[in-house]
């Protein structure tokens, strides 16, 4: 005889659950709102971006929920303005990952939000083949300040290369995604309510279209016998990272 059971009678399958690791952090980072910038220039997607993101890591591979920081408009709303996607919130994150981190664990970075360039600095040990820096845009970034030669409140990638530097350095190992432009070649497809995550460094960021045109022109000069620099064509290189090893970096 065989006994059949209808589903409701049958016993639940155990899944089983393993504990959380206490050897993984993240750092999830999305910026939709911009306070210096008008509201045709917000963006959405890296809102759910983040959400996502940290549903996988729990769900998935095993991250602790004290484990995973979030800077986002709704993470400040909820929690405080330390968790707004600012330049200051977001460096201070970068800094407590490389104090924290100890040999063999692991990190996942995730930054989501508009990109752009910029003239680079003429004395930058590790000059660009273009001249032009590449940028990512925190949520108080603000305009071309001539006098300092950077806009303001933008992450420059010398200075992002140095931040995961710090954290390689304690023997940890870095998966971080950009999904910004100009830190490769991702634009986000789809219908007209989807941004392409840039922002032009002449008409939103108000950098002299001159200064542009001077950097790229020093560039060219310097490196003109220089035959390695010029690989490449046209696309802008992207963000520049450690030689070390321990990571991966998904643009």
């Amino acid at each position: 005889a065989v006994l059949l059971l209808s589903p409701a009678a049958r016993p639940a399958q155990v899944v089983r659950q393993d504990p959380p690791r206490t050897d993984r952090h993240a750092l999830l980072i999305g910026v939709t709102f911009y306070e210096n910038l008008p509201k045709a220039k917000h963006l959405a997607g890296p809102a759910n971006d983040v959400l996502l993101v940290r549903n996988l890591l729990l769900e998935k591979f095993q991250f602790s929920p004290d484990q995973i920081i979030v800077l986002s408009e709704q993470a400040g709303t909820q929690r405080g303005r330390d968790f707004y996607p600012t330049r200051a919130n977001i460096e201070r994150e970068f800094k407590r990952l490389a104090r924290i981190a100890r040999p063999g664990e692991q990190v996942v970075i995730h930054m989501s939000g508009h990109g752009s360039q910029q003239p680079e600095d003429k004395r930058s040990p590790d000059p660009e083949p273009d001249g032009l820096d590449e940028i990512f845009l925190p949520r108080d970034v603000g305009s071309w300040n001539a006098s300092k030669g950077t806009v303001a409140n933008a992450i420059i990638d010398d200075e992002m290369g140095a931040w995961l530097k710090a954290i390689r350095d304690k023997k940890s190992s870095v998966w971080i995604t950009f999904d910004s432009c100009h830190s490769g070649t991702m634009i986000r497809g789809g219908d007209d309510s989807e941004k392409a995550r840039d922002l032009d460094p002449v008409n939103d960021l108000g950098i002299p279209r001159q200064a542009i045109k001077d950097a790229e022109a020093f560039a060219a000069k310097r490196d003109a016998n220089n035959p390695e620099r010029s690989r490449g064509g046209d696309m802008p290189p992207a963000f520049k990272l450690a030689k070390e090893g321990g990571i991966v970096a998904i643009y």
